[in-house]
């Protein structure tokens, strides 16, 4: 049974022998990807395009489950005044800044959205603050256009 979930955030409870920069108690959010640390794109800092990266839930085990061992170096310290829960969609909300900066958004710009789920609701709030003016998303889901209309999209 595959444990879903990866969107994630919580406290250092153990820590391993070589840990340096965590120390238990630390609050933390988590960065849900492991890339194999060693092809090309991992040595030259785009281990986002590792071919070997491995995703949590799926394909390895999620984080809706009471502890989780994951690596130092994609585990993250986070201030008191952040919530866990405002934690958790640290990544989210990375992945829709990331995108609207791939795309070098500017202020009048007229943007397309394919998908209302959690990222694409973020990129639409990124592509807002860069100043798109008129936005477009798309979904099947009503409810879900229904939310990026509330949020500031021009036409869904």
């Amino acid at each position: 049974m595959l444990i879903l979930g990866h969107e994630v955030s919580g406290e250092v409870v153990d820590i391993g022998r070589d840990v340096t920069s965590l120390r238990i108690g630390d609050r933390v959010a988590l960065e849900p990807s492991i890339p194999c640390g060693k092809c090309v794109f991992c040595r030259s800092g785009r281990y986002n395009l590792c071919p070997d990266i491995r995703f949590m839930g799926p394909p390895i085990d999620g984080a809706f489950r009471e502890y989780i061992a994951h690596p130092e170096t994609f585990t993250y310290k986070i201030p008191d005044d952040l919530s866990f829960e405002e934690a958790a969609l640290l990544e989210p909300v990375s992945v829709g800044i990331h995108a609207t900066r791939r795309a070098d958004i500017q202020p009048g710009d007229v943007v397309a959205i394919l998908g209302a789920g959690p990222i694409g609701l973020v990129t639409l709030q990124a592509a807002r603050i860069k100043g798109a003016a008129d936005i477009l998303v798309t979904d099947l889901v009503d409810y879900r256009l229904e939310i990026a209309k509330a949020l500031g999209a021009t036409n869904v």
